[in-house]
């Protein structure tokens, strides 16, 4: 199955698998930018990474991250599509360990 992780090895070397959890939120963020709707619009503005965790600095975050609710988002866009995002990237930085 695609982005099994095994964590009997992540329990062994913890600090490097939370490195690599955090590498990959950070990379995460230019593809949650990304999918914002509109390229100069209020979401795509204000969702930066702030070192720690991306950041989602508008009202309506909730409902356009979680649920993916929006008139000018694709349908299935959000979180469903941001975890399998992370997922993916999070599988690469394991495997550099």
């Amino acid at each position: 199955m695609a982005g099994k992780i095994d964590l009997t090895r992540a329990l062994a070397k913890p600090a490097k698998y939370m490195a690599a959890a955090q590498r990959a939120l950070q990379k995460t963020t230019p593809f949650v930018v990304s999918i914002t709707p509109v390229d100069r619009g209020n979401a795509r503005g204000h969702t930066l990474w702030d070192g720690q965790a991306i950041q989602c600095a508008y009202p309506y975050a909730n409902r356009l991250m979680i649920t993916g609710w929006s008139r000018q988002l694709p349908a299935g866009t959000g979180m469903p599509m941001i975890l399998a995002q992370y997922r993916s990237l999070l599988a690469q930085e394991i495997k550099k360990i």
